[in-house]
């Protein structure tokens, strides 16, 4: 699994007509995230990927989210990513998408950015998103 793709970036262009709005979307495929919706964390390993995220990417990028990943229940997938919750800074996915999502679904998992204003505020949540991914990757493959 480790050299197959498990996402896609959509669509990052500024929007027409929208002054300074730099909104994507990232697709995550379904089987991803099926194993991740089904792999159960403990909330002890779920703040150990919070604090990654947190050192590699919120501290760095001078975002003072302190829990960057809203995790699904006790599993290992999240529905949604936040650089600055106060500012309505994040990617998340519908909570119904992920609750219907089993191996009879026909769509990936969508992600929508909200309130991106800026190229460093979108490519901040892709580098959440994608480091999140890899070391999921890693975590699956343990």
């Amino acid at each position: 699994m480790s050299n197959q793709f498990v996402y896609r970036l959509e669509e990052l262009v500024p929007r027409k007509g929208i002054k300074d709005n730099f909104g994507f979307g990232m697709n995550l495929k379904k089987d991803f995230a099926l194993r991740c919706k089904n792999r159960k964390l403990l909330s002890s390993e779920q703040q150990k990927f919070q604090d990654i995220i947190k050192n590699q990417i919120s501290i760095p990028l001078r975002y003072d989210e302190l829990n960057p990943l809203d995790f699904f229940e006790d599993s290992l997938l999240v529905i949604s990513f936040y650089l600055h919750r106060g500012n309505g800074l994040w990617l998340s996915a519908e909570r119904s998408s992920i609750e219907n999502l089993d191996e009879n679904s026909d769509n990936n998992l969508l992600y929508s950015s909200h309130n991106v204003d800026s190229t460093r505020e979108a490519y901040s949540l892709i580098s959440v998103f994608e480091r999140w991914v890899h070391y999921t990757k890693a975590f699956l493959e343990e």
